[in-house]
């Protein structure tokens, strides 16, 4: 009863921004009466079929194939505002055996699931944007993490706003979050690991970019009884004389207890940069991440952002050091217009342990891409593989993990 108390009042506050942002910036419409609201609508979607095996060497296999993906309808706008749904599902197709639980493509215990994973309510303006309820966020340290049949999404109320031409914000009050292969929403400190438990996450977030080629980002996001996490990151992107582009990256972290301290006392970060050069269709990166000694990072509600994570490994442990290297190409220039490819290589190193002349944990990623043309350009095709030796996140095993993935958009 008072988490609805709570979206009550937040809801309510949202709407009265809206009116003053309305009031100031004028609102967007496109229809003019409830009917075209509903029928000059959109449907959309996506069709995947994932199949994936990943083999330990103790040994162990986990191993799945799916059929799946989301369908979503959108309606029009009407005087600034618009609602939507996305369904979500993924149903086993062969390779689902209960031993070999644990790929994701699932839910546990391999069953099938179907979820509205998004359903919201929506007003938008000229420069704010307001979203309630079920939905996508894209941050840092709370996103879709999409690398499996379905997305994580999350019930949330959200304002997003660009008064400046140069500067953005976002500030979302996040209340429950539904996994990659779940059919049911958590509260955020449940989705923690922290059970019977009703805390959110208020977060925000500023974007500031002064000129091409320059971004600043600073995120804040506060659990309640459970942590603060603090996020930065800038971006600069230099075009140079025959089609070189140099590009720098930096990033830093910093995590820490709050209120009851749910996950014990602890303060820790990291660090890290990265840089990279492209020439033509040919991408170069090279980064390195540093964790503190006095505690692992924490990540329970999307996709690690530290540029040493790649496939399998964050590379985020108390006292970790990790560098990675990356080569894409585009084929096109070579007349295989839709095929590209990349690669990724890590590796990692924790104290006492290691050096670096005998690193600690190496992994190594290959991923193919083709995207069809014609009649066939709504289709994809990705290939992956990743191969990691003494996985520092598992006790120190060695697996390989094969992915492929058809997917069609319409």
């Amino acid at each position: 009863m008072i988490n609805l108390r709570i979206n009550v009042v937040i809801l309510f506050i949202a709407l009265i921004i809206c009116k003053v942002a309305w009031a100031q910036t004028g609102n967007i419409g496109s229809v003019a009466n409830l009917k075209d609201f509903f029928m000059q609508g959109k449907f959309a979607g996506d069709l995947r079929l994932f199949y994936m095996n990943r083999h330990f060497d103790t040994p162990k296999t986990q191993e799945s194939m799916a059929i799946g993906g989301s369908l979503e309808y959108d309606t029009a706008v009407w005087q600034g505002i618009s609602t939507g749904l996305v369904v979500y599902t993924s149903q086993g197709v062969g390779f689902t055996s209960l031993q070999k639980d644990g790929a994701g493509l699932l839910a546990p215990g391999q069953k099938s699931y179907t979820v509205l994973g998004q359903g919201y309510l929506q007003f938008e303006t000229e420069k704010n944007k307001i979203k309630l309820f079920r939905q996508i966020l894209d941050t840092p340290f709370i996103n879709p993490h999409d690398t499996r049949m379905t997305p994580k999404t999350f019930e949330a109320y959200t304002l997003q706003s660009r008064w400046l031409k140069n500067l953005s914000f976002l500030v979302s009050h996040v209340t429950k979050m539904k996994d990659r292969n779940a059919a049911k929403f958590k509260y955020m400190s449940e989705a923690a690991g922290f059970s019977n438990t009703h805390k959110p996450v208020t977060l925000g977030g500023v974007v500031f970019t002064p000129k091409e080629g320059y971004t600043f980002q600073f995120w804040e996001y506060y659990c309640y009884e459970f942590m603060n996490v603090v996020y930065f990151q800038a971006d600069v992107n230099w075009k140079l004389a025959n089609d070189i582009t140099l590009s720098g990256s930096a990033q830093a972290f910093s995590q820490q207890d709050v209120g009851k301290a749910w996950n014990g006392d602890f303060h820790t970060g990291m660090v890290g940069i990265e840089g990279g050069i492209e020439w033509h269709n040919l991408n170069l990166t090279l980064g390195f991440t540093i964790t503190d000694k006095s505690h692992d990072m924490v990540n329970p509600w999307g996709s690690w952002p530290g540029y040493t994570s790649i496939m399998e490994e964050d590379c985020n442990l108390a006292g970790e050091k990790a560098w990675v290297v990356g080569l894409s190409y585009d084929f096109a220039q070579l007349g295989l217009r839709g095929l590209s490819a990349f690669m990724n290589h890590t590796q990692a190193y924790v104290p006492d342990r290691g050096s670096f002349s005998s690193p600690d944990q190496r992994e190594t990623d290959f991923t193919v891409d083709y995207r069809f043309s014609g009649k066939f350009k709504n289709l994809s095709l990705r290939l992956r593989a990743a191969f990691v030796e003494n996985s520092l996140s598992t006790g120190d095993m060695d697996y390989k993990d094969y992915r492929a993935i058809l997917k069609y958009n319409f």
